[in-house]
């Protein structure tokens, strides 16, 4: 009699362990699941804000080019090669 409670008792504890594993991956298999649905959408977030961010850090890149492109024009001396053509010397 001791014998079959003992290994009542056994039995009962290895089905409630079972039981508490297959619960168990359920619930983290799930969890892992809203984890990755976050981490995407923060992922998504961080592109849309580092391409607005490339997108205006390019376009002052630009603007401040064609400025250096004016001033350095407007600044420079004409090469000496042009000078003594249109002066007429040959």
């Amino acid at each position: 009699m001791e014998t079959l409670l003992l290994v009542a008792v056994l039995v009962g504890t290895l089905v409630l362990l079972g039981f508490s594993v297959l619960l168990l991956r359920r619930v983290s298999a799930a969890a892992q699941v809203d984890v990755k649905t976050e981490v995407a959408g923060q992922i998504e977030s961080l592109n849309a804000s580092l391409g607005q961010k490339f997108s205006a850090a390019t376009a002052d890149m630009a603007s401040r080019l064609e400025q250096t492109k004016g001033t350095s024009a407007a600044g420079r001396r004409p090469h000496p090669a042009r000078l003594f053509r249109d002066s007429g010397r040959p």
